[in-house]
């Protein structure tokens, strides 16, 4: 038995499971617990861990230090998942035993038994088969941790025991939305789907795995059981002795979480081992039982997503950013409009053909920072190209309405703090979403998000260092040519002989780049807005004044500074500036002889383009119009293009995108293309009827709750009322035919998906 004023080291106290270690150690009336962060002691450096033994002397030790995460990451990092694991259990368990430690408990994981065990799994089962591929460098690494602590035992005769737990959750979490185990990742993405108003959330898999889930607390209580009470070389089961499939197990979380929406499952995706479930008869024939049952634990999980300030605390210097998505970028007609907004469009060269600019900023931003967390603020029209392009792991921050950057930062800024949980006095970066900019401005952005937690000022802007004088931007005036300096003031867009003058006073160009404490500009909008939540925000968000965030805020702010930036940055906003990005002169089908000059083609259409004699032109051809301009008269094309009224032709949504193809006074025929997995939402129309041609790929559609597999060259028919969908097992293309005398996007009623 250990003495309640014995020395008791706990590696790893900031996580799921020594976090859970020292509240039951507490909660018992243990008074001497040892903790250090990895900031205060590597446990990867076998000198320091060595020195820590030798200095403390901890008389018994709990090893809940490793490395873990859920099939992505054990996928994506094998090899760092064996090193981290297995050099930092050695180091520990190596180094307890030259100091004398009385006893050491070592906790695995029930990854360890392989993938076929006989079910329930004993722990006798331990390596008479091959382990599960997708955990496997993390399982061998556990293994080597308890062999050592067994060869210890035999040779040296010490007293340390391990424990295999089941499926962990409870507080103190990792929530990452791919990088987490199932039930905080599946709490997370119902969450932040329901706060969305998400309509359907995907889950990997087929949901038929069965897996069994312990609540931490309750392995805590038996790691402190088995401290007193437990010595042998073979290890214990950690469970419950209940399991369910992950299909039950979604349903149940999404019920907790209150999300009401369609749950899809994505079978490209791996299930992991069919079936886990631990043989507890050991612990239990020891006297030990689990207390909290799944339901009851899962709520307790929710609550500590929602408020647990340790985890908050925990995501490090991980950047906080919020992208703004707002505008339909009309300068860039045809090829942009309300759905499709300029950051949509696929122009910028990849080893595998065409990335957007949102995705190229997501991508530099996960470069520079892998866990900043993204949120998109965006209309309701974006949402759908979003995911499209993103998937469905980046936040999303949907303004029911327009209503200019003052009102769309502070319902994202309260979305950060009510939604995704983000502290008050975390700090915040705002950008747009729309630079064209190297991977150097991205690490810019860290480091003014760290000025702006330093709090020497209210706001800290990103000024640009002009290469020209440009009547486009506004002007930072500088008090001092500092790397940071605090503001002097600010100037409205100038003419070209003015904005000289600003450039000789050290002027900078107004990005549109600021970072600031997550409180700061919360309280702003309490000042300015009477609300009291995110959610009461987001229901008043139509009536809210049209004002910009630099004349509600900026301009009135009297501690401000500006950080210089004199990196790459180009402002996409026009045909001349997207064109000086793109690598080669033409994307689609395109020719241009040899006589033109600075002339760029962007063709939507299934039809060649071109071009002869023509020098600093820009050609885009899409469904939605043709456009042929001079590029520096290019800028000035906003006010023809307000006076277009054409129906959107293309669009991008979640589950792949349309084309119409042709519209009659009773009738419209459009091309749709799903991606595999996906699938539309059930629904149904009153006032028309629609046709379906399958022209490639394989899925299955449900027609009236009726399910029918379909291939190439099948017809469907749904007449008006009738309740259908379709969904894709291979990219699916489907020739839609709507017929009636009122097609509207309006005409659509959606409906549970029935179950099987």
């Amino acid at each position: 038995m250990m003495d309640k004023n014995a020395k008791i080291y706990v590696a790893g106290h900031r996580g799921m499971v020594g976090s859970a270690i020292v509240r039951e150690l507490q909660r018992q009336g243990y008074n001497n617990i040892i903790t250090r962060t990895h900031k205060e002691l590597d446990l990867c450096r076998q000198e320091n861990v060595e020195k820590f033994f030798a200095e403390e002397k901890p008389e018994y030790v709990f090893l809940a230090a490793a490395k873990v995460g859920g099939i992505v990451a054990n996928q994506e990092a094998l090899a760092d998942f064996m090193w981290f694991n297995m050099t930092l259990e050695m180091n520990v368990i190596h180094s307890a035993w030259q100091n004398g430690c009385k006893k050491l408990e070592f906790l695995g994981s029930s990854c360890i038994y392989p993938r076929m065990a006989p079910q329930p799994m004993k722990e006798s089962c331990l390596l008479t088969s091959e382990l599960e591929k997708t955990n496997e460098a993390y399982a061998l690494a556990k293994i080597s941790g308890l062999k050592y602590c067994e060869f210890l035992n035999r040779q040296y005769g010490t007293d340390y025991i391990s424990v295999m737990p089941t499926n962990l959750y409870g507080p103190n979490d990792n929530y990452h939305p791919t990088h987490s185990h199932v039930v905080p990742a599946l709490i997370r993405r119902f969450h932040e789907a329901k706060v969305n108003g998400v309509e359907s959330v995907t889950c990997w898999g087929d949901g038929s795995p069965l897996r069994e889930f312990l609540y931490v607390d309750d392995l805590a209580n038996l790691c402190v059981f088995l401290m007193n009470h437990y010595s042998g070389n073979e290890t214990v089961n950690a469970g419950t002795g209940k399991e369910l499939t992950i299909k039950e197990l979604t349903e149940l979380v999404a019920k907790v979480v209150g999300y009401t929406g369609k749950i899809e499952w994505d079978a490209s995706k791996p299930n992991g081992t069919p079936r886990k479930l631990l043989d507890v008869s050991k612990a239990t024939n020891l006297g030990w039982t689990y207390k909290t049952e799944l339901e009851d634990g899962l709520r307790l999980s929710y609550e500590d997503f929602l408020n647990n300030p340790m985890r908050r605390a925990l995501k490090g210097n991980a950047m906080n950013i919020i992208l703004l998505s707002g505008g339909s970028g009309k300068r860039l007609w045809p090829l942009s409009n309300d759905i499709r907004s300029k950051q949509f469009i696929k122009i910028f060269k990849t080893a595998d053909g065409y990335e957007s600019m949102v995705q190229r900023v997501y991508r530099q931003i996960k470069e520079v920072d892998a866990d900043a967390s993204v949120t998109i603020a965006t209309s309701k029209t974006q949402v759908s190209s979003i995911h499209n392009q993103l998937g469905n792991s980046v936040g999303v921050c949907v303004e029911p309405c327009r209503r200019d950057t003052f009102p769309a930062i502070a319902l994202a800024t309260a979305y950060l703090h009510d939604v995704k949980g983000v502290g008050l006095d975390e700090a915040v970066v705002v950008c747009p979403v729309d630079p064209y900019v190297n991977n150097d401005y991205f690490a810019a952005l860290k480091t003014l998000s760290e000025l702006a937690g330093q709090g020497n000022a209210n706001l800290s802007l990103m000024g640009i260092e002009p290469t020209y004088p440009s009547e486009k931007y506004g002007y930072i005036i500088p008090q001092s040519a500092d790397a940071v300096s605090p503001v002097k003031t600010f100037k409205e867009k100038p003419d070209a002989a003015t904005a000289e003058k600003y450039i000789a006073q050290g002027a900078l160009w107004n990005g549109g780049v600021f970072a600031y404490k997550l409180r700061y500009v919360l309280d702003k909008a309490h000042e300015l807005i009477d609300f009291t939540d995110y959610k009461d925000l987001f229901d008043k968000y139509e009536t809210l004044k049209k004002i910009s965030f630099d004349y509600a805020v900026v301009e009135n702010e009297s501690q401000i500074q500006v950080m210089r930036f004199a990196g790459q940055w180009k402002d996409m906003g026009t045909w001349n500036t997207l064109t000086e990005a793109m690598e080669e002169p033409s994307i689609g089908k395109a020719m241009l002889n040899d006589t033109c000059q600075n002339v760029h083609v962007l063709n939507e259409l299934d039809v060649p383009v071109l071009c002869m004699g023509l020098k600093d032109v820009v050609v885009s051809a899409s469904p939605e119009g043709i456009l042929v301009s001079d590029k520096e008269q290019s800028s000035y094309i906003k006010p023809y293009v307000d006076s277009i009224h054409q129906q959107i032709m293309f669009a991008e949504k979640s589950w792949g995108s349309f084309r119409v193809l042709d519209v009659e006074d009773a009738s419209m025929t459009i091309k749709i293309t799903l991606t595999p997995g996906h699938g539309m939402n059930y629904h149904s129309h009153e006032n028309r009827d629609e046709v379906w041609t399958v022209i490639s790929g394989t899925g299955h559609a449900i027609l009236d709750g009726v399910r029918r597999d379909v291939k190439a060259g099948d017809i469907l028919t749904m007449p008006a009322g009738c309740r259908h969908t379709v969904f894709a097992d291979s990219e699916l293309k489907i020739i839609e035919v709507q017929l009636g005398p009122a097609i509207s996007v309006e005409d659509k009623q959606k409906y549970p998906l029935p179950q099987a």
